[in-house]
């Protein structure tokens, strides 16, 4: 965690190593923040039974295109056998050992879920404002979130038209483990409208209400989060 709590992030970061002779270029790293996920490759550099270094990186993906620059020097100090303590010029965080691999979504979360209806907000209109969000399982790096949100068109004085608009995106996983943290929404051009809304970085949580589950979508903002019951 780089900015926020463990159960509120505003900045995230997850890096994972694997074995390599010093040269090569055997870490993945993943930074979310707010508005951008950043992903790439560090060099070894050099390591012991306490310590891992790394130097020069490539950025392999960058969400939104061209927004990252590759990650700094880094340095990982072993604390416990799951813990680590990550410094990167004036940055440091602690890390926590996290699940890795082709399935690291829980399995809980897996499935299409709708908002929570708003008739509140909607009036007689809340069946035409829609949202739904699907979770599939995949490694971190894919795009295993995908957002359909529908709403009427409105006319010149805010008024609801007869029109439909439906607006697609998916967002790419950057961390597991309590919290699903993805990164910022990617429109599908096949399903986007000029009033359609790009959305940034967000984390979904799991909860129980009434004895249901409940998936709540937080934006990496101070706001609300969306709020979907299960739909399969």
């Amino acid at each position: 965690m780089l900015q926020g709590g463990e159960d509120h992030p505003r900045e995230t970061a997850r890096i994972e190593i694997t074995q390599g002779p010093a040269g090569a270029k055997n870490a993945v790293y993943v930074q979310v923040s707010e508005s951008r996920l950043c992903m790439g490759r560090s060099r070894l550099v050099s390591a012991d039974e306490d310590e891992v270094v790394y130097g020069e990186s490539d950025v392999t993906t960058s969400v939104p295109a061209a927004r990252c620059t590759p990650a700094a020097h880094q340095t990982l100090a072993l604390r416990s056998p799951d813990v680590l303590e990550w410094t990167s010029g004036a940055a440091k965080a602690t890390f926590r050992k996290s699940p890795t691999g082709t399935s690291v979504v829980p399995a809980r979360l897996l499935g299409e879920w709708r908002n929570v209806p708003r008739p509140e907000v909607y009036g007689d209109q809340d069946g035409r404002y829609g949202s739904w969000v699907t979770v599939t399982q995949g490694p971190v790096g894919t795009r295993v979130v995908r957002f359909r949100d529908v709403f009427p068109r409105t006319d010149e004085d805010g008024a609801p038209t007869p029109e439909t608009i439906s607006c697609g995106s998916t967002a790419v996983l950057g961390g597991t483990g309590n919290l699903l943290v993805i990164g910022p929404q990617v429109r599908d051009p096949a399903a986007w409208d000029s009033e359609c809304a790009e959305n940034g970085s967000s984390y979904l949580q799991l909860v129980k209400w009434k004895g249901e589950d409940r998936l709540l979508v937080y934006p990496m903002v101070d706001a609300e989060p969306g709020e979907y019951q299960r739909r399969s």
